[in-house]
């Protein structure tokens, strides 16, 4: 109600991921709290709201949590860089759309970033930035 929203910058997909190890057999599915949650349902579990992906991982660690639902590049970075022995579980078919969003009041402003990301589209800059940043 008091946000305005760009144009879309990025499209992505959700992903889970997984214990290398066993999963227990009443699963921990977490995410961070106030993030759209995907479509990904399994029998038994128990659905989990976290502060951040450190606090996912490190329960993870602590075989506390079996999965982790996120957008792809956020999860392909942390299959990367964490110490932990993680995969991709699955790849879910939720499509998220990302924007900036700017108060209401500021509709000069959102037409300033539009015409930036218009900018950053047309130069093909945007493009770089996804393959540099997001793969």
């Amino acid at each position: 109600k008091v946000v305005s929203f760009s144009s879309i910058y990025h499209k992505t997909t959700k992903v889970v991921l997984s214990r290398k190890q066993n999963i227990s057999s009443s699963p921990v599915v977490a995410r961070v709290r106030k993030t759209t949650p995907g479509s990904f349902k399994v029998p038994n579990a128990v659905y989990s709201s976290f502060l951040s992906y450190s606090d996912i991982l490190y329960t993870m660690r602590q075989n506390l949590v079996d999965y982790v639902i996120t957008d792809q590049p956020i999860g392909l970075y942390l299959v990367r860089h964490s110490k932990g022995s993680y995969k991709v579980f699955k790849h879910l078919k939720n499509q998220e759309h990302y924007a900036i969003g700017v108060h209401k009041q500021h509709q000069h402003l959102l037409k300033e970033i539009n015409k930036i990301l218009a900018h950053l589209k047309s130069t093909g800059r945007l493009n770089f930035l996804r393959r540099q940043w997001m793969r």
